[in-house]
């Protein structure tokens, strides 16, 4: 393997390394190798794409093993008056095989020495503004689903500075409902770079412009067939005198009302990581959360929207709190809330109960246990919109500041997309409800046993990125990410485990526990002294359904200090893998913490694919 720098010769390599890579990226079509020259020109010479003003020169290398491109890295100067320490760069784009680790890390480090030799000090990478036009749809960053690049970066001392959410509505149908303010649209089609026009769709008041929905081609950005199906809304903007009145919302759908009649099918649109407005009022639209796309940045040492107010009007018939009667009602509504998250299966009524027991007040409680619990769930017509399950919990330390301080938890909440009211109204009464008692504090779907829902995901599991209108209606509310948890899976998994160290003996332990299958535990020794352990279970421990059995949930991987970089961690779960494979497990989950950028490098380039990051939410009462 050589890193070597690039130039046109491997034009036909890249263009197939960029499409592999890209294969499971949410709006990245194959390109051709016109698309790559267009992107790469300022590294052969004038640049085609990028203004002479704000990239003003540009540097690609390429990691090459038998006529093989393994890892790819363009990198641009930039003018940036702000970074008074020196010079600034941007990484264009970077990217390297799956299980190529070291080569990733070898070519990012090439490309930083040679920013270093130029005097930069400050480092962009994969920024909204400095883009592959063909990379995905307008102000895509770093999508999560190339979670071992995102590790590399974080491994390498990046960190995340922007993040850009994509929602996606496939085959949509959209019907528009005029505001109560009294408004005239205009609707202009112009001709693009894709095969169907784009669309720009203004909404006038007394002859002055209020606000205005601006729509471009999926062909915008590629050439390819499957591209000028989609539509994306570049704009969404509302006269500040008339937000939160609905004109949003109906410009939006008008917009998308019009699309059809020109050809288009499915609709994209992205917002700002923190806008939690612009969440609700899309998710709870039709649109679904398909991408996270962040941006980075790092030091390198010198060498030596529109706001929509929830309305008061209550229109639902009733919020009570839960009896037995709504157990079936609300184990359908649980699972159509679930239905497509990753490793989440559907739960019988029975399996519901479970969770239900610290409702009734002659349930005998232990240490752990939470005091007190209630549901409220909020109905229209009998059929319910929107639930809310909490809790709260005394915590006696030997510190008289925190003597019996409360803390309430949120065990979940849910409620149908674009019941956002109903949402809003369960959330207050689970507040008004915890209040009485005092909290401090609330917790919003922690990993802690004794408040998260067993059979919600795998174990750690916190709120779900794929929940995006829940996430909204809680960061709208005034909750904040706290901690969370990234989810790796491998499905149809096979390994071929390779000892480090033959004087290094295994030995299995298999359990039974509440899966159809047995867990295991594999530990390494050399001679009398443990080197580590893995611990696998059967994802039956979580989920009774019958797809869980065929899952197994790593829960612990442990090396001891003295054997930690040697291979010992990647032997124990391909070992323990191996043993699964045989008891008759086809899939494999692991997880980890959501800044541990070693373990996500580790796993992800031993054959695991990012499938979920979930997120926990705090807010303080008092």
């Amino acid at each position: 393997m050589e890193i070597i720098q690039y130039s046109p010769d491997f034009l036909t390599p890249l263009t197939a390394f960029y499409n592999d890579f890209t294969v499971d990226v949410p709006h990245c079509y194959p390109v051709k190798e016109e698309d790559i020259t267009f992107a790469t020109s300022g590294v052969t010479g004038k640049s085609k794409y990028y203004d002479a003003d704000d990239i003003h020169s540009e540097m690609a290398f390429v990691a090459v093993q038998d006529g093989r491109i393994l890892a790819f890295i363009h990198i641009g100067l930039s003018d940036d008056n702000e970074n008074r320490d020196g010079k600034t760069a941007h990484i264009l784009f970077f990217g390297y095989e799956v299980g190529e680790r070291q080569i990733g890390d070898a070519i990012l480090k090439k490309a930083e020495g040679f920013l270093q030799d130029e005097g930069v000090t400050k480092v962009y990478a994969f920024s909204r503004h400095h883009r592959y036009p063909c990379y995905h749809f307008a102000y895509a960053q770093l999508s999560d689903r190339l979670g071992h690049v995102e590790a590399l970066l974080g491994y390498n001392g990046y960190r995340r500075t922007h993040g850009q959410a994509f929602f996606d509505w496939e085959n949509f149908n959209a019907t528009p409902t005029p505001p109560d303010i009294p408004v005239s649209l205009s609707v202009e089609w112009k001709d693009g770079r894709g095969k169907l026009p784009n669309c720009n769709i203004t909404a006038h008041k007394d002859g002055e412009e209020v606000g205005v929905c601006w729509s471009l081609s999926g062909g915008t950005f590629s050439s390819h067939p499957d591209a000028q199906e989609w539509v994306y809304t570049d704009w969404l903007g509302v006269d500040e005198a008339y937000q939160g009145q609905g004109l949003g919302k109906y410009l939006l759908l008008y917009s998308l009302q019009e699309m059809p009649k020109v050809g288009y099918r499915h609709a994209s649109l992205s917002t700002d990581w923190g806008n939690n407005n612009a969440f609700l009022l899309y998710s709870n639209c039709g649109y679904r959360l398909v991408d996270w796309t962040y941006a980075y940045s790092k030091n390198l040492e010198k060498k030596a929207e529109v706001i929509i107010p929830v309305k008061t009007e209550n229109r639902f018939s009733e919020i009570v709190s839960y009896t037995p009667d709504h157990l079936e009602s609300l184990t359908q509504f649980y699972n159509h809330q679930v239905q497509g998250l990753p490793n989440c299966f559907p739960v019988s009524a029975d399996e519901f109960a479970t969770v239900l027991g610290g409702l009734s007040e002659e349930t005998e409680r232990s240490k752990g246990d939470l005091e007190e619990e209630a549901l409220f769930l909020i109905r229209n017509k009998e059929k319910i919109k929107a639930f809310v399950h909490v809790g709260f919990k005394t915590y006696h330390e030997d510190n008289e500041d925190r003597e019996n301080e409360r803390t309430g938890y949120i065990r979940f909440l849910g409620c149908e997309r674009g019941e956002r009211q109903a949402g809003q109204i369960v959330l207050e009464k689970a507040e008004v409800y915890l209040n009485s008692f005092e909290v401090k504090s609330i917790e919003a779907f922690t990993s802690r046993d004794e408040s998260r829902y067993p059979f919600f995901s795998f174990d750690y599991a916190n709120l779900t990125n794929y929940l995006d209108h829940i996430q909204g209606l809680l960061g709208n509310n005034g909750y904040k990410p706290s901690d969370g948890w990234v989810f790796l899976n491998w499905e149809n998994f096979s390994v071929e485990p390779v000892l480090p160290d033959e004087s290094v003996h295994t030995s299995v332990t298999w359990e039974e526990g509440r899966g159809e299958r047995s867990n295991c535990t594999v530990k390494a020794h050399k001679g009398k002294t443990e080197v580590g352990e893995c611990q696998s279970v059967s994802a039956g421990v979580f989920s009774r359904h019958p797809d869980a059995q065929d899952w197994t949930y790593t829960k612990w991987l442990g090396i001891e200090n003295g054997f930690q970089g040697k291979g010992f961690g990647k032997f124990l779960l391909q070992y323990s893998l191996r043993e699964m494979k045989k008891a008759g497990y086809r899939h494999a989950s692991i997880s980890t913490d959501l800044s541990n950028y070693r373990a996500i490098l580790f796993y992800s380039n031993l054959g695991y694919k990012v499938a979920d990051w979930s997120y926990e939410y705090g807010k303080t009462i008092r």
